[in-house]
């Protein structure tokens, strides 16, 4: 690691992405540095003509005329912001007066915040920054004018509120097709709609208040929602229902169905399909079917046709050119809807670009430094729960449908974090996501933090073993993804420079997608030759299963703004819409024939109708998480599955430093330096509301010493979301935006300015300014990731249980199939293909190579659930489970274990009996153990009690050749732990519960013997001590808790396994400990030499996984509760070994 200038890049290996030859140029519309004439030579932006106060009135009202002159900058805010661009106009006209201060100042920021918007953030908006096509060639080429050029279409939110409108006039829905709505789902006597559209409501009005639709599941209302499950005209589906209820007249058929309509149980084809096509068009078109539509239906038509001309008059002027045009084109659409933004503008850049291929090189190099440092795992942290709770209740070879799946009432529900309708799934801790290696990178970052510090430098640069040293693991190359974008930009003085080779490449803010051409489809007509091209894009994107097929995603999104950015070509022919009408000339898979299933390495989403696998994309930038129904997230994100995916740089616990350094291999930059002004933001808040003549020049000092304390440069991007504005902090009023943003956003940061901090010019590439999105495809392209009977990898093993230290608590291993009886539900069942049917390897694919033995009913493992409160547990081990397995002894059971258990449901004790003749345990024990559970119940000991199959974890107690020595000891552990929970009830022994659990773990790490020659060593060297040896591995000697080093003579005279236990053998108490624990310790013995012998589990993770039993059994899942049982044990068995060492 060093800081240092600038150097080439090293020859790498193969990059495992290979880049397009065309990107995505992204602008903003205005230069960086301003023009003279009106403007001062500033090269920041506008401001005042002579600068001033921003605080001074006159200053404000003479920055907002000077932006009166800007036609471009005027345009832009009379389309984004019309109040304020008419306030702009107002005082260009007739002055200030009138205007409050308040008002007149904020409008002045808001407008400079707007110009420097314009003038250097390239995320495309309005008429602010717009996009072209680029090329890579042999050399950097660059042409400019100013004919740009706007798209423009009817805004969603607009355009739905008049759809919703229009669908009220009888005359308009009887010409009209109808559907029912994809996600409707039957509970009960009610058919619910959980994720209902806001309608064009925007938020803050009413919009977010429809949670969940539903009406009664009548029988007409189920005829009109199975006649229309497939698009059907209205007028046929109002026959249909007629015929089939002769009762009920058309009137009151007609009523019904335009009640469901206006609820949108069912669907109109007015609703514009999002395929790409343009939604006022569609509207139009279909309303020029209309017969004999109403008066206010006429308006609103013709009206629509005067917005369709008018839009066209705009799009036919250049940029700063049309806005009279906008003017006329805004008025009018407001005249059918009111609304500030009916309109949303797209603008193609009139620029032609050309790269040099090295820097697309280096942009490949750069996507496979991220994805080595991404972290191991496959798809989204946020299913890898999921598919741990998928397993457990329906193991690996059962498909559900979807809208079961995710239905609480039905399925497991929605992932945590879903929120549309929110998951009710309990949160997953941050820390259940960190590998085994995390700590370890942790380390590298913070050295990074520290080599800055102490060199005083804004950069380190990483050579390949700081590399090698920061990634987690080392990334297997067939889980390079199918496909990414990198949004990129690429910094040099000049074009000849660029060809030189003397470049940097930085990673943007909105670093990019997990699917080609998704950033490319929102611009695919703006001009003849981009739509084949961009399509081009996604055909090319490989399928990572093999057999399986691509389907695209639509829906509706949950922001009706955001649908502008959804009505895109479903570019693999075939899609799953949700909440929208059937696009023409596309294969529509319905959401109720999509079940979900699981390999032990992933989620898997299937056809049922042909069990063929199917792999969901999304072709844009519409934000699954937060703007998707339930349904199309999960199969989004099940569409990720099976690809380990590439992440941006992550400082991880560093992120909040009040300084990160720039991170550099190469001529890439990982990740641009950050500062957080945390040391400027109260005060901030303290001069905000002062009015007096020192606030400017306090907050100069304030910012002053800011930037002297963390050597902060002139010019920052002020981040907050995906939000950033380019300031001077030399200028007066972009300190006094500075303080406006840190008022208003705390989670505000300053990032560097590309380029900036080494004085690299201004090329006509403007590269601190501009953004390339380069589409990537993996390199093995032919090669598929995720072959059929992917399930022999062990997610247990592969995943965060193996980072598990002996006495941590252990996940949850990935089951063999379990197949319990599901609830009935309305959807499709997963309909299994024959041998002969093409898709039939892909559907046994979901079992396992190697079927596990599972124990249910009539088997040879009874496995019962007993539900209650955990407070009761130790109550029901020493007081009525000792009848319940004297009960079953006398009807079959052999042998017993138990274990304490919480689950979604709750918590539960889980006991497993065991009869060698299943028709006695299962013909007499069931019984007599039925009437049992009844009192219990009756007599409020238990809440309820439930059957499951019994899985038996081999792999982690030595394998199939140990389970049933390893069943010995859980046996006789559950009788040691009842029995030590009756020394613990009565006071007058002197032992509580924690006091047995060290006495316990001490005893089992002394029985299981020391390791094997060359197994596990540490760094004490503990010899023939084997309780010293396996307890050493639980913690250090700095962890000891506490509660030893306060009452540490007690512990070590009692805690003394290697000599015999003398203290506690003469204890009457003690020797009742030791009597329990006799038993259990012999089985122990017996099983660490099978283990041994069949060599399949590392000792240490044996050993780990009964002392985590032990504390299990006698109380419960306390992970701070076993850490200090555990580190009181290892105290004293270390001293101990430590007292004989010196005594030798």
């Amino acid at each position: 690691m060093r800081a240092s200038t600038r150097t080439s890049a090293r020859a790498s290996p193969a990059a495992p992405f290979e880049a397009k030859d065309v990107f995505l140029y992204r602008a903003p519309l205005a230069p960086p540095t301003p023009p003279s004439g009106a403007r001062t030579e500033a090269r920041s932006g506008l401001r005042a003509p002579t600068g001033g106060d921003p605080r001074s009135l006159d200053a404000c009202a003479r920055l907002l005329a000077s932006a009166a002159v800007d036609t471009v900058l005027g345009e832009a805010l009379d389309l984004a912001s019309p109040s304020l661009g008419a306030l702009v106009r107002r005082v260009c006209e007739h002055g200030p007066d009138g205007i409050r201060p308040g008002q007149l100042r904020r409008a002045a920021l808001a407008v400079l915040r707007y110009d420097i918007r314009m003038r250097t953030r390239p995320t495309p908006f309005g008429l602010f920054a717009g996009v072209a096509r680029g090329r890579f060639d042999t050399t950097a080429e660059s042409g400019s004018g100013t004919a740009h050029r706007t798209r423009t279409h009817a805004d969603m939110q607009w355009l739905t509120r008049i759809g919703h409108r229009l669908e009220r006039d009888p005359a308009v829905l009887s010409t009209l097709t109808v559907q029912a709505h994809q996600a409707l789902v039957a509970r009960g006597d009610r058919l619910v709609l959980t994720a209902p559209s806001t309608q064009g409501v925007p938020p803050g009005e009413g919009g977010e208040g429809r949670s969940t639709v539903s009406v009664r599941r009548t029988a007409v209302v189920e005829r009109v929602v199975t006649e229309a499950m497939t698009p059907l005209p209205y007028g046929e589906l109002l026959r249909r229902t007629t015929d089939a209820f002769p009762g009920a007249s058309p009137e009151r058929v007609r009523g019904l169905l335009a009640e469901l309509v206006r609820q949108e149980i069912l669907l109109t084809g007015l609703r514009p399909p999002l395929d790409g096509g343009d939604p006022l068009h569609h509207v139009i078109g279909l309303l020029a079917g209309v017969a004999e539509p109403s008066g206010e239906t006429l308006r609103t038509r013709d009206a629509l046709l005067a917005v369709e001309e008018l839009r066209k008059a705009y799009d036919a002027r250049t940029v700063g050119a049309g806005r009279e045009e906008l003017g006329r084109l805004l008025s009018t659409a407001r005249s059918v809807e009111p609304d500030d933004t009916p309109l949303h503008v797209d603008t193609r850049l009139d620029v032609d670009v050309r790269l040099p291929y090295a820097v697309r090189d280096e942009i490949e190099t750069a996507a496979g430094v991220m994805w080595r440092l991404s972290r191991p795992k496959l798809g989204l942290l946020a299913l890898r729960d999921h598919h741990r709770r998928f397993l457990d209740v329906y193991g690996a070879d059962r498909v559900v449908p979807v809208l079961e799946l995710l239905d609480p009432s039905t399925g497991l529900g929605a992932p945590e974090g879903y929120g549309w309708p929110n998951s009710e799934a309990a949160p997953v801790p941050p820390e259940a996501y960190e590998g085994p290696r995390t700590a370890r990178r942790n380390r590298a970052v913070a050295r990074l933090v520290a080599v800055a510090q102490r060199t005083g430098r804004r950069e380190v640069v990483l050579d390949d073993a700081d590399l090698d040293e920061l990634c987690h693991d080392a990334a297997d190359p067939a889980d390079v993804p199918n496909s990414c974008e990198v949004t990129v930009q690429v910094v040099a003085s000049s074009a000849a420079a660029l060809d030189a080779g003397d470049f940097l490449v930085f990673l943007s803010p909105s670093p990019g997608s997990h699917r080609a051409g998704s950033t490319f489809a929102r611009f695919a007509d703006q001009h003849p030759s981009w739509e084949a091209e961009f399509a081009a894009l996604h055909r090319d994107n490989p399928v990572h299963v093999q057999g399986a097929v691509a389907v695209d995603l639509a829906f509706r999104p949950r922001s009706g703004r955001a649908a502008n950015l959804a009505h895109t070509v479903p570019a693999t022919g075939r899609r799953i819409g949700v909440g929208l009408p059937d696009a023409p000339g596309t294969e529509e898979l319905r959401l109720a024939d999509i079940g979900v299933g699981a390999t032990l390495d992933r989620l898997t989403a299937v056809h049922m109708p042909t069990g063929r696998e199917i792999v969901p994309v999304l072709g844009n930038m519409v934000s699954a998480p937060a703007q998707a129904p339930n349904a199309v997230r999960l199969l989004w994100e099940i569409g990720l599955e099976g690809q380990r995916l590439w992440e941006p740089w992550n400082w991880g616990p560093f992120a909040d430093a009040p300084f990160v350094p720039r991170v550099r291999h190469g001529r890439f930059v990982l990740a641009s330096a950050v500062w957080r002004p945390d040391g400027i933001r109260a005060r901030a808040r303290d001069l905000r509301t002062r009015d007096d003549g020192e606030r400017t020049a306090d907050w100069a000092r304030a910012v002053a010493g800011w930037r002297a304390d963390w050597d902060v440069p002139s010019r920052i991007l002020a981040v907050t979301a995906d939000q950033r504005l380019l300031l001077d902090l030399d200028d007066v009023w972009h300190r006094e935006l500075l303080l406006d943003q840190l008022v208003r956003h705390s989670d505000l940061i300053a990032q560097e300015v590309p380029g900036e901090h080494e004085d690299w010019l201004d090329s006509p590439l403007a590269g601190h300014v501009v953004e390339l999105v380069v589409p990537m495809t993996r390199r093995a392209a032919g090669r598929p990731l995720c072959r059929p009977y992917a399930g022999s990898r062990d997610p247990v093993r592969s995943g965060r249980a193996e980072s598990r230290a002996p006495g941590a608590p252990p996940s949850p291993a990935a089951s063999a199939p379990r197949t319990p009886d599901s609830p009935c539900t309305p959807h499709t069942p997963p309909r299994a293909p024959g041998p002969s049917h093409p898709s039939y390897a892909l559907r046994t694919s979901y079992a396992p190579r190697t079927l596990r033995t599972v124990h249910g009913l009539g088997g040879e493992w009874l496995y019962l659930k007993l539900r209650g409160s955990a407070r009761a547990h130790d109550d029901l081990l020493r007081e009525y489970v000792p009848a319940l397995v004297e009960l079953a002894g006398r009807h079959g059971a052999d042998r017993w274990f138990f274990v304490r258990y919480t689950d979604d449901h709750g918590h539960h004790l889980r006991l497993r009996l065991h009869g060698s003749c299943p028709e006695a345990l299962w013909g007499k024990a069931v019984p007599a153990l039925g009437a049992l559970l009844r009192t219990w119940q009756r007599d409020g000991v238990v809440r309820g009690h439930s059957l499951d199959q019994y899985d038996p974890e081999t792999e982690r107690y030595g394998g199939p050749a140990a389970r049933r020595p390893a069943e010995d000891v859980f046996r006789y552990d559950s009788e040691a732990a009842v029995a030590l929970l009756r020394v613990a009830k009565d006071p007058t022994n002197g032992y509580d519960v924690d006091d047995l659990a060290v006495l316990s773990c001490a005893a089992l790490a002394h029985a299981f013997g020391t390791p094997v020659p060359g197994g596990p060593k540490t760094a004490e060297g503990y010899g023939d001590d084997a309780a010293a040896t396996w307890l050493s591995m639980t913690g250090s000697r700095r962890d000891l808790p506490g509660a030893f080093r306060a009452r540490s003579a007690r512990w070590r005279e009692l805690v003394d396994p290697y000599d015999g236990w003398p203290s506690l053998a003469r204890d009457p108490a003690g020797a009742r400990v030791l009597d329990a624990l006799r038993p259990r310790d012999r089985a122990v013995g017996r099983l660490a030499a099978c283990v041994r012998a069949a060599g399949e589990t590392p000792e240490g993770r044996v050993v780990g996984s009964l002392l985590h039993m032990v504390c299990n059994r006698l109380f419960g899942g306390s992970g701070a509760r076993e850490t200090t049982v555990l580190g009181i044990a290892r105290g004293a068995v270390q001293d101990h070994a430590n007292r004989r060492r010196h005594q030798q």
